[in-house]
């Protein structure tokens, strides 16, 4: 089966060859006028963005952005024939397995086979319409969605992975509400870390014979997957990433009334036709999920600065040495051991003490909880209040801001400059500070 995937994996890459006679620095494609257009600092005028043509880099592309943490990080973007710049168009961010395999240099490399060409799924996505997105992992540079190798600092990859995200929405007009992360193997771990570090740009997550964690990572708290949905899917035969720890966190995230669904195949193994067959099933996924930019009820958890924020909720500051709120609770299962199939009461999650914030808003008033929470700020936008009326903010019981909150013009250009999503917008912060 595995020869099977890089026989189709080879035969993409032929085909699309003369597209990777050279590698771009993405920062030299046009750009559209949004920026331009905010020198106001009226959100409404994001509404008339034009974009560029592209015509010279439709299809598959390799381009790199300079990063401060990894320098030049290659990516793949495919950009359909058909692609409209006037029309918003979703975008698949396509994680690869087999990340320790994975070099950057792999994208000097002419019509040579990679871990990046033998994904499953590559071939098919770009048969969809959409955007595609498809990074070079490189362990030996500490760029790795699989494993955490800044371990016992926050694994950074995933900062850059937005990032990447970023700089395409300054030329390709996406569609802001419809933004996935998409892997199997590898790449499906990297997916499902999206969902639990950095939600916020996703409509959802789709996941492919997963361990649903990170290698070394020691902040996966399951309960942030609670703010966006996810499609998970594994196979009985696994004998790399057994199907008996998969059933038992997903039954966890089903508890905590995580938005999951979840299929199972049986009769294939780790890398099969399952793939294929359950694809379809990928594709109503995307077409039928969109992404609320402004959700009603928000939870979030963390133990660092990297990964302090969902939607409209910020924690600026925490404590891990104060108690935790009784609400506040570690979620955490046994560990399956496939070479004995026997499970074992070591935690399959190594969590760090963290802190937690989670907040719901109606008519005006936000209502927010903390635990070991400082300091936070609550995120504005007139979609969600009347500003031009009071705004309430009652923190654990008690009222801790009311008053009338004026948007700021420079507020929102500086937010928009960070995510250059046209969608959730930001015209102002209230900060918070918590008396314990």
């Amino acid at each position: 089966m595995f020869k099977y995937y890089r026989l189709i994996a080879t035969l993409f890459l032929l085909f699309t060859g003369p597209a990777f006679a050279q590698v771009t620095d993405f920062s030299s494609i046009p750009k559209s006028d949004s920026d331009k257009l905010l020198k106001n600092g009226q959100p409404a005028d994001l509404g008339h963005s034009h974009f560029p043509l592209l015509k010279e880099y439709r299809d598959m592309h390799i381009f790199t952005i300079n990063d401060s943490v990894f320098g030049a990080v290659p990516f793949r973007l495919f950009i359909p024939q058909t692609y409209d710049p006037s029309v918003a168009t979703p975008l698949v961010l396509l994680l690869h397995g087999a990340v320790g395999a994975s070099h950057f240099s792999d994208a000097m490399g002419q019509h040579r086979v990679t871990e990046a060409d033998d994904d499953p799924f590559i071939g098919k996505l770009c048969k969809t319409g959409n955007i595609i997105i498809m990074p070079y992992g490189d362990e030996t540079k500490k760029f790795s969605w699989v494993v955490n190798k800044w371990r016992p600092t926050e694994n950074l990859t995933f900062k850059t992975l937005l990032n990447i995200i970023n700089e395409v929405k300054r030329s390709v007009n996406i569609n802001d509400d419809k933004v996935f992360a998409m892997g199997h193997s590898d790449g499906s771990d990297g997916a499902f870390a999206l969902d639990v570090y950095n939600p916020t740009p996703f409509a959802g997550f789709l996941c492919y014979n997963s361990m649903l964690t990170n290698l070394a990572a020691n902040d996966i708290y399951l309960r942030n997957a609670t703010n966006k949905p996810l499609y998970a899917v594994h196979s009985n035969k696994d004998d790399i990433r057994p199907i008996e720890q998969a059933r038992v966190i997903i039954k966890l995230l089903d508890s905590l009334k995580t938005n999951v669904k979840y299929k199972e195949y049986y009769g294939y193994q780790h890398f099969d036709k399952h793939l294929d067959l359950d694809y379809p099933n990928a594709l109503k996924f995307i077409d039928s999920t969109r992404r609320t930019p402004y959700p009603k009820a928000i939870f979030w958890e963390t133990s660092s600065h990297l990964f302090s924020n969902c939607n409209w909720l910020v924690i600026n500051n925490l404590d891990i040495a104060l108690n935790a709120a009784p609400w506040h609770k570690a979620y955490n299962i046994g560990s399956y051991y496939k070479n004995t199939k026997t499970w074992k009461s070591y935690p399959y999650y190594s969590i760090n003490p963290s802190a937690a914030i989670k907040g719901t808003y109606n008519n005006n008033t936000f209502e927010i909880y903390t635990s070991r929470v400082t300091a936070f700020e609550v995120l504005i936008s007139p979609q969600m209040v009347d500003i031009n009326k009071e705004v309430k903010i009652i923190l654990n019981g008690k009222t801790a801001f009311a008053g009338k909150v004026k948007a700021d013009g420079n507020f929102f250009k500086k937010q928009f400059a960070k995510t250059h999503d046209r969608k959730a917008v930001w015209v102002a912060a209230v900060p918070v500070r918590v008396v314990n």
